[in-house]
């Protein structure tokens, strides 16, 4: 019987160098060209496979600091001028990972401008037991939203 195991184990160890010095010896023979697409590119792929592609006309305001920087008018400067007619509304593209506490999401929230108070909407999601079952995804948010409608967008 002892034979038999001694057999087999040398067996196994004979065939395991075997693959291993298969495996280290061969070079990989992948040559992976990336290529950079183009708008244009996608919209004739997605042509090809019978979408329909529609494209966005009218612009979503922008909800980066640096890119709201870039428009050379603050909302100071719109209150001066008389250009504030109406009340701009923000959207915001919400990426909430696995691991984010309610009081992460509150506060990028409250720095984009689609919360009012970031302890008050964390409060809502403490009070209403929301706060531990907030769902990880991608969440487009905008500033008329309650919080009662972020909060179940967030939890579904």
């Amino acid at each position: 019987m002892r034979d038999l195991l001694r057999g087999i184990s040398i067996g196994v160890l004979f065939a395991t160098g075997i693959l291993a010095y298969a495996y280290y010896t061969n070079s990989p023979k992948t040559n992976v060209v990336e290529k950079e697409y183009t708008i244009e590119d996608a919209i004739t792929y997605l042509q090809k496979q019978d979408y329909e592609v529609i494209k966005k006309e009218n612009k979503v305001e922008s909800n980066t600091p640096d890119e709201s920087a870039k428009s050379g008018e603050s909302q100071e400067d719109n209150k001066q001028t008389g250009n504030n007619q109406k009340e701009t509304i923000k959207e915001y593209k919400l990426v909430i990972e696995k691991g984010m506490i309610s009081q992460e999401v509150a506060d990028i929230l409250y720095k984009y401008g689609i919360v009012d108070d970031a302890e008050a909407f964390n409060d809502y999601l403490g009070e209403h037991n929301f706060q531990t079952i907030i769902r990880p995804g991608t969440y487009l948010l905008n500033s008329q939203m309650s919080y009662q409608q972020i909060a179940i967008l967030i939890i579904n």
